[in-house]
C-alpha cells in the first residue's frame, strides 16, 4: 500500500513537470521564431 502511495504522489509530481516542461518548451519556441522574424 505504501509503494502504491508514493507511486502516485510521483504520477502527481511529473504532471506538475511535465507542465513546467511544456511552458519552457513553448517560451523557447517563441523566442526562435521571435529571433527568425528580428533577423527577417
Amino acid at each position: 500500500m505504501q509503494d502504491f502511495k508514493g507511486m502516485a504522489f510521483l504520477k502527481k509530481r511529473h504532471k506538475k513537470l511535465d507542465k513546467l516542461n511544456y511552458k519552457l518548451e513553448t517560451i523557447q519556441e517563441i523566442l526562435i521564431l521571435g529571433g527568425a522574424l528580428i533577423e527577417l
